[in-house]
C-alpha cells in the first residue's frame, strides 16, 4: 500500500548538470547537459511533451533526460514519490526515484510543485538498485504497481513553487534551490529584474538578482534557478560583485530591503 502524501523526506537529491522546463507535468528534453555559470541564460530545448505522452509514447523518449514540474500525488518510499498533473483526467501519475545522493525534503504544503530531472527509463526495481546504488527492499511492495511502467530516475529535485507561493511566505523557502516559474514583469537593471505569476492578481511579484546578466525583456516567460535571500544591498555587493553604482543601490535598498529576493544562479526560457 501507498503511503498517502504528506510523509516529508525523500532520500538523496543531487549533482547535475543541467535543467529544463515543463508546465504541470510537461517535460522538456535536453540536448546539453552542461551546467551554465551562475546567472547565465540555459539553452538546447529540443522538444516538450505531456505527462499523457510521457507515458503513451514511451519509445520517443525512453532514455532522454528530461525535466518535470508536478505536485506531490504520494509518497512510495524513502526514495520516491508519484507526481500528479491537475490538467490530466484521469489522474495519471508519474513515478520520480530519488537517485542523486542528496536527501530531498518533500514540501509540507501539498500544492507546490518540485521540478525534477533525470533519465525516461522503464521502472524495473532491480535494475533500478544495482545501476543507481539504491535499497528499495523495505519499500519493495510500494513498487509492484510501478513495474515495467515509466518511471523518471532523478539526479537534480528541486522545489518549483510559484512567485506568490513565495513571496506569501518566503521564510519555508530562504536559502534553498528554488526552479521558479514566470514572466518578466518588470526590468529595473541589468541584473534585476521582477517575474510575477500570470495566475495571481496582486502585488506579489518576486525580485531577481542575477549575478551575471541575463538578455530578457518585459512579457519574457523564464524559469529561474537559484537561492532565496532577504534583499540586503551591501551584502549582495560583497557577495556577487554587482557593481551597482550608488544611485541604483540606494534606490534598491529603498524600494526593496528585506524584501524576499531569488538569486539566479541560471534561467531558461518557459515553453509552453
Amino acid at each position: 500500500m501507498l503511503h498517502q502524501y504528506p510523509e516529508s523526506r525523500i532520500a538523496n537529491g543531487g549533482n547535475i548538470r543541467a535543467v529544463t522546463l515543463g508546465i504541470g507535468l510537461m517535460v522538456l528534453l535536453l540536448v546539453a547537459v552542461t551546467r551554465n555559470q551562475p546567472g547565465a541564460v540555459m539553452t538546447g530545448v529540443d522538444e516538450n511533451v505531456s505527462a499523457l505522452e510521457l507515458t503513451d509514447e514511451t519509445n520517443e523518449v525512453l532514455g532522454k533526460t528530461v525535466t518535470m514540474r508536478g505536485k506531490i500525488a504520494e509518497k512510495v518510499g524513502n526514495n520516491a514519490f508519484t507526481l500528479r498533473d491537475d490538467q490530466l483526467l484521469d489522474g495519471q501519475k508519474i513515478l520520480a526515484i530519488n537517485a542523486s545522493n542528496q536527501p530531498f525534503e518533500l514540501p509540507a504544503d501539498s500544492e507546490i510543485e518540485v521540478q525534477v530531472m533525470g533519465e525516461v527509463r522503464n521502472f524495473h526495481r532491480a535494475d533500478i538498485e544495482r545501476e543507481f546504488n539504491l535499497d528499495l527492499q523495505s519499500d519493495q511492495s510500494n513498487y509492484r504497481e510501478y513495474e515495467n511502467k515509466t518511471a523518471i530516475i532523478g539526479q537534480s529535485l528541486t522545489l518549483a513553487p510559484d512567485p506568490a507561493e513565495i513571496t506569501e511566505n518566503p521564510s519555508q523557502f530562504y536559502n534553498q534551490p528554488l526552479a521558479i516559474r514566470g514572466k518578466v514583469s518588470k526590468i529595473i537593471s541589468s541584473n534585476v529584474f521582477m517575474i510575477d505569476d500570470e495566475e495571481v492578481v496582486g502585488d506579489r511579484d518576486l525580485l531577481v538578482v542575477s549575478p551575471v546578466s541575463p538578455t530578457l525583456n518585459e512579457g519574457d516567460k523564464v524559469v529561474v534557478n537559484g537561492k532565496l535571500r532577504p534583499f540586503v544591498a551591501a551584502e549582495f555587493q560583497r557577495d556577487y560583485d554587482l557593481t551597482w553604482d550608488l544611485d541604483l543601490q540606494r534606490q534598491l535598498e529603498t524600494n526593496y530591503f528585506d524584501r524576499p529576493t531569488l538569486i539566479a544562479e541560471s534561467s531558461f526560457p518557459s515553453v509552453e
